[in-house]
């Protein structure tokens, strides 16, 4: 177990290093991240976010506003180099 309380391998563990770097190095959770990297990216318009709690729209309300470096995408592309995708759902699927 990784000290994020997910395993240390696999995705999870690729999870676990994301989360650590949104945190340790950005000051931000991983949702923040995750909204900010789609926001970040040139052919994004909008980030639909759903939510379970009051709290959740408050993170997610603050997220609008994180522009991430070139540098923080760049460590973000390390931290994923090997994981292995997960297919699911895609818009030219359904």
């Amino acid at each position: 177990m990784s000290s994020t309380g997910l395993p240390s391998s696999g995705i999870f563990g690729t999870v676990a290093d994301l989360q650590r770097f949104a945190r340790e190095e950005l000051g931000i959770s991983l949702g923040q991240l995750a909204i900010g990297m789609d926001i970040g990216h040139p052919s994004v318009h909008v980030a639909i976010v759903g939510t379970r709690s009051p709290a959740h729209v408050d993170e997610a309300v603050a997220a609008a506003d994180i522009e991430l470096s070139e540098d923080a995408m760049r460590r973000i592309d390390e931290i994923v180099r090997h994981a292995t995708p997960i297919a699911g759902p895609s818009p030219e699927t359904v």
